[in-house]
């Protein structure tokens, strides 16, 4: 800074970070720092609005817009409301003869930083 010397200030935006996933491996942090999902090669995204855990750390419920999306393990197994059709949208066939739902699917996540520490 140089008195008498005017400056601009330099917008940037929120710092984040893209990886893949499994859900079920995701830590505290992790969960609580996930904005938004993408699956299929970022053919289609949501933005996360809430998370569940089970005690056993092998189920994941992720309320996202419109819906919900239920991970046991690293398997989507239960697909509600709006991302059901968003799936659809792209081909994705969400239930296979075993009732299972998208099998290794390519997950990632938007992760927004804290400087909190969970």
């Amino acid at each position: 800074y140089t008195k008498g010397v005017s400056h601009k200030l330099i917008s940037t935006g929120e710092a984040a970070i893209f990886k893949s996933f499994t859900a079920s491996s995701l830590t505290t942090k992790e969960l609580v720092e996930l904005k938004t999902l993408f699956f299929n090669d970022y053919d289609v995204s949501f933005s996360v609005k809430g998370y569940s855990r089970s005690s056993t750390n092998d189920t994941v419920i992720f309320l996202v817009e419109g819906g919900r999306i239920k991970f046991e393990g690293d398997e989507i197994v239960e697909i509600t409301g709006d991302a059901q059709i968003l799936f659809e949208n792209i081909g994705v066939d969400i239930s296979d003869k075993d009732g299972r739902k998208l099998q290794n699917a390519r997950a990632y996540g938007r992760y927004h930083p804290s400087a909190k520490g969970y």
